[in-house]
């Protein structure tokens, strides 16, 4: 872990709260957590798990369309009861605010799962199969 945050940043960053999720295949993480603040190439986020400095992961949020590979440039706690991390984020598919573009009603999204039924959907730039 690192001592904190850059003391000077490139872009600006605004205080929003997004739901999101993320995943590493280093380590076999994951973990849902909100972000205190985002900018177009990066956000703080809140942890309940410590994560390391230059960790490779993948971010996505919940509700919208941002889908990204990133980096962790650090990660400190905070209060001792959860962690915060700062994340770089790679060629994000979308802005933090755009409105999610696919829905389906009706249909229970499962990563991986195979019936007769499946169907392949493609959102966030992943595929997920749709037990229907």
């Amino acid at each position: 872990m690192t001592t904190g945050p850059p003391s000077s940043r490139t872009e600006t960053r605004t205080p929003m709260k997004v739901l999101v999720e993320l995943c590493s295949f280093e380590n076999i993480t994951h973990e849902f957590a909100y972000t205190v603040d985002v900018s177009a190439h990066g956000a703080r986020v809140l942890t309940k798990n410590p994560w390391q400095s230059n960790q490779h992961l993948t971010v996505r949020s919940v509700q919208g369309n941002l889908y990204s590979q990133a980096r962790v440039t650090y990660c400190q706690s905070v209060d001792g009861r959860c962690f915060a991390i700062g994340l770089e984020l790679r060629q994000p598919t979308a802005d933090w605010t755009e409105p999610q573009k696919h829905s389906v009603t009706g249909v229970r999204l499962t990563p991986g799962s195979r019936t007769a039924t499946d169907s392949a959907i493609r959102t966030s730039g992943r595929f997920w199969l749709a037990a229907i």
